[in-house]
């Protein structure tokens, strides 16, 4: 859907914000820590959408709570016509799963959010939290308080209801929009909105439908505690209490068959078992049903052992939906590369208590190695620095945070060996990252704790770190031979091995080494079966600050140009950037790791935006003030960006070509800031050849809406003639007019 298609379904707010995003001209004022991209057309549909995303889950606050007291909601009547106008505004949005989420998280970053009220909204490849929220607000230019304002309060009403997720179903098509549908939906919003009341006081839910009074009991599940799911399906069905006792009792026991364990509760098995479901009118809202926090973005289906320790969760804080919800994200979270020490010690706390009460479960053994071997697994994610704030005396954690120590309680003893292993592993790790430094030394401690990690005998891991040490002179110097000569050892740990050259070559200063080791990599690269797992390595690094530009991004991305390529026709040759003709390669790509990437970028959509973002902040900033003594000076970080449009034309992607079609655009527009920065002159050359990268990128990915993109072009090349002035330019100009002409015609 067009820019211009979306903007016409927003409401009123969202169209006056649309608006003021179009009509702004990307100026760059110099002193200023403006985002220079921010108002590009991607990032204008994203946040679009994300507005839709943000009211939307303001109107669903509305009915958990009394709607005479909320600012900016009229009547029932009203506010459920703006609830479908929402719902029709969801269903264009392109990619999603049909499932809009709201999750507890609990763990707020960038903003003063308190825990308890920290939430992520879900749909599709969409997330907004208070962090990105507060970012759209920031770019849009105008004041967005009161939308600001609503979010929180939502949010404040998700908590203050005890909500841990909220789904609601959202039709594929406008045409599954039935009037039908419609008056369901309605009746279950009814429902929800006297639940909470009727909870209180222990009398039946009242409400109207079709002009009739209507006394609603609660449900009960299998525990004899009410149900807010099930009593929804009641409602919506007119089941008698007996009846649902009845589908209760039955349903909870077939549950107890081994067969049939892959279920989180009644309410999950009866809306997923198609021969009860059919027969019965499910909700397309639900509250608190757990099976939405035990799934990540890649499955869509809950295992038997997901299933049990949602249930041991949802059993052992029934009080508490979001300790609940903690306690799941703490088995099943893939956020543990952004968390501190402060929020890894309550998931270790609840961690301890499921640990605990599942030894009450028939079936101890496995439950309690699926919730180890899980977070062990996600252990090896939590940044080596957080580990050194984890005290631990007699099995009681405590945190150190500005050397004070706060008691988080006392462990579970299969916790305490997870946390020390790893608290040894991140030492282990600093002391390979500064191996260099003749001074460390390791002892047997630490060759086990290698071993270990690197799945080898305590002696092979003594002789791999000899090997280690022995590329470097006694200055920390690289020696390139001697690493070479020794890839064959290497290459027998690839993954690991990888992962500390990365990190050395991350901060080693010296300009001549990172070259040097940057060139030696490719030889380890080049024999390397499982390349995606670099990759995906890389890709992480690049994306774990995305509002920060390092030194490390550009060698990231050129070594991710290297891993995408089944053949690289330089890897014996010295390079410092990739060869523009990788833009030809087609058999040479590997399509598995290309793909994975893709998925990957577009999953994280938001922050890999933000880093394009920020490299291009930075290289404005650069070409403005041309500060030769700034290692990232302009030349740099157009390199950088270069190398961001290679990796983005060899992965694809909606993400991808997203950031290259904008690319284009403002490059190829002769009016852009850019080429008027007070320091710019004799450099329109080099933009125009940045340029170049960029269309050839894009006609690698484009369809049939970017011709028009590069006609635009083209009626632009006389005002780029004129702007040509150093040498070599004018050739530059007709080698990309050449490429957009050949773009256009390969395209269509």
């Amino acid at each position: 859907m067009s820019a211009l298609k979306q903007y016409k379904m927003l409401d009123n707010e969202a169209q006056s914000l649309y608006l003021e995003l179009e009509g702004i001209d990307s100026k760059y004022s110099s002193g200023q820590n403006k985002d220079i991209n921010s108002k590009t057309e991607d990032t204008i549909e994203s946040d679009a959408h994300k507005l839709i995303l943000i009211e939307t889950a303001h109107l669903i606050s509305t009915y958990l709570q009394d709607t005479r007291f909320l600012e900016g909601v009229k009547n029932k009547k009203d506010s459920f016509e703006e609830f479908i106008n929402a719902i029709e505004k969801l269903v264009t949005i392109p990619g999603h799963d049909k499932n809009f989420l709201i999750n507890y998280r609990g763990y707020p970053t960038g903003t003063k959010t308190p825990a308890q009220t920290d939430y992520i909204i879900k749909f599709g490849n969409l997330t907004v939290d208070s962090t990105s929220a507060a970012a759209i607000f920031s770019r849009t230019g105008v004041s967005m308080v009161h939308l600001q304002g609503r979010l929180y309060k939502a949010f404040k009403v998700f908590s203050d209801n005890g909500i841990s997720t909220l789904c609601l179903k959202i039709p594929e098509n406008q045409s599954d929009i039935t009037r039908e549908k419609n008056e369901y939906l309605r009746t279950s919003l009814n429902i929800i909105s006297h639940y909470n009341n009727s909870l209180k006081s222990g009398t039946p839910i009242i409400f109207e439908r079709n002009g009739t009074k209507v006394f609603l009991p609660l449900a009960l599940d299998e525990q004899g505690a009410a149900d807010i799911n099930l009593t929804l399906v009641a409602g919506l069905n007119n089941l008698k209490p007996q009846s649902v006792k009845s589908l209760v009792h039955q349903v909870s026991t077939w549950l107890q068959k081994p067969e049939n364990d892959n279920y989180v509760s009644v309410y999950d098995a009866v809306s997923s078992i198609k021969s009860l479901g059919n027969k019965l009118i499910m909700p397309e809202i639900e509250i608190n049903n757990i099976k939405w926090l035990s799934l990540d973005k890649n499955h869509k289906i809950v295992s038997k052992k997901q299933a049990r320790i949602s249930r041991i969760a949802a059993q052992q804080f029934k009080d508490s939906p979001q300790k609940a919800a903690l306690a799941i994200q703490t088995v099943y979270g893939d956020d543990y590369n952004k968390i501190n020490s402060s929020s890894l010690g309550d998931r270790i706390k609840s961690a301890s208590e499921l640990l605990n009460n599942a030894n009450t479960d028939s079936d101890n053994q496995d439950i309690e190695k699926e919730i180890l071997s899980n977070i062990h697994g996600r252990f090896h994610e939590i940044n080596d620095e957080v580990f050194d704030d984890l005290i631990i005396k007699e099995e009681v954690l405590a945190i150190r945070s500005d050397q004070k120590e706060t008691i988080v309680g006392k462990i579970h003893s299969k916790m305490h060996k997870i946390i020390n292993f790893h608290k040894n592993r991140a030492d282990v790790n600093k002391k390979i990252k500064n191996i260099t430094d003749k001074n460390i030394h390791f002892n047997a401690q630490d060759y086990k704790s290698i071993a270990k990690t690197f799945d080898i005998s305590v002696k092979n891991a003594e002789y791999l770190i000899n090997l280690l040490k022995a590329c470097f002179d006694d200055q920390g110097y690289f020696l390139r031979k001697v690493f070479e000569k020794h890839i064959p050892v290497f290459i027998k740990f690839e993954e690991k091995i990888f992962k500390f050259m990365w990190y050395y070559l991350k901060q080693t200063p010296r300009q001549n080494d990172r070259i040097a080791f940057l060139n030696s990599l490719q030889l380890l690269i080049v024999k390397m079966k499982n390349p995606q797992t670099a990759i995906d390595l890389l890709l992480t690094d690049i994306m774990n600050d995305p509002g920060r530009v390092d030194l490390s991004d550009r060698n990231a991305l050129m070594l991710g140009n290297l891993l995408l390529r089944t053949y690289n026709k330089e890897i014996n040759v010295d390079i410092e950037v990739t060869p523009e003709e990788v833009l030809l390669v087609k058999n040479g790509l590997n399509k598995d790791a290309a793909k994975a990437m893709a998925d990957k970028i577009d999953l994280e959509q938001d922050r890999f935006l933000e880093k394009t973002r920020a490299i291009h902040t930075r290289l404005m900033e650069a070409v403005a003030l041309q500060d030769s003594e700034n290692i990232m000076d302009a030349r740099f970080l157009l390199y950088l960006e270069r190398e961001l449009f290679i990796f983005l034309s060899l992965t694809g992607g909606k993400t991808a070509r997203s950031v290259l079609q904008s690319a284009v655009k403002r490059y190829g527009n002769p009016e852009s800031e850019i080429y008027f920065l007070q320091n710019n002159n004799g450099h329109i050359g080099a933009l125009i050849q940045h340029l170049t990268i960029a269309v050839r990128g894009l006609e690698r990915l484009g369809n049939h809406q970017d011709p028009a993109i590069f006609d635009t072009l083209k009626q632009n090349e006389k005002r780029f003639l004129s702007m040509c002035s150093e040498p070599g330019c004018t050739n530059k100009l007709q080698r990309l007019i050449h490429w957009s002409d050949k773009a256009v015609k390969n395209i269509n």
